[in-house]
């Protein structure tokens, strides 16, 4: 049994699980063999854009990415190849390796990405974090091994620039008035 750790997404090249099928009918005579491996994770690439209204390519420098909602730990039979066999436990958010406007993870397959979530960190904005629901997209139902999901992802800074101050009530009848109920 080999075991699986995506936690440290840092070497990509670590993290990579890869096997073959059993090749059967070789002996001394036909020693040829000729392995077929397939990667049992999945591949996340991802690559950010600004709006260009809100803001540019160089206010996200910097950004980190991380995917909530992850089991981290699996095993591979390496004898009997097959599938990687998620061991189900707390669930935890993945950094994801950040290079400038490209991130990229390898996570463990999923049934579902339902509250699976990546977050888009941004230091120049006071690290102000935007989400995307990766369920929302209709191709990322679930993530399956040997697939690798491509996203493109524009963030924007939404909203309105406030400020303000506070002022004391002002009297709107000056000192006062009396009068009588009847």
């Amino acid at each position: 049994m080999y075991t699986v750790d995506v936690k440290n997404q840092t070497p990509q090249k670590d993290i990579d699980l890869m096997g073959a099928a059993k090749v059967t009918g070789k002996d001394k005579n036909d020693p040829k063999v000729a392995f077929v491996f397939t990667h049992k994770l999945v591949k996340l690439a991802i690559t950010l854009k600004a709006d260009g209204t809100s803001l540019t390519d160089a206010d996200l420098a910097g950004t980190t990415v991380s995917l909530s909602n992850q089991q981290t730990a699996a095993t591979y039979n390496v004898v009997k190849s097959g599938e990687a066999t998620v061991t189900t436990g707390t669930s935890a958010e993945i950094a994801l390796h950040t290079d400038g406007l490209k991130a990229e993870g390898i996570v463990l397959p999923a049934a579902t990405t339902k509250d699976m979530v990546l977050t888009f960190t941004v230091p120049k904005l006071d690290n102000q974090a935007f989400h995307w629901n990766v369920n929302s997209a209709e191709k990322s139902q679930a993530f399956v091994a040997g697939s690798k999901y491509l996203y493109t992802i524009t963030i924007s800074k939404v909203g309105v620039e406030v400020s303000s101050t506070v002022e004391d009530w002002t009297l709107g009848n000056g000192d006062g008035e009396t009068g009588n109920a009847e």
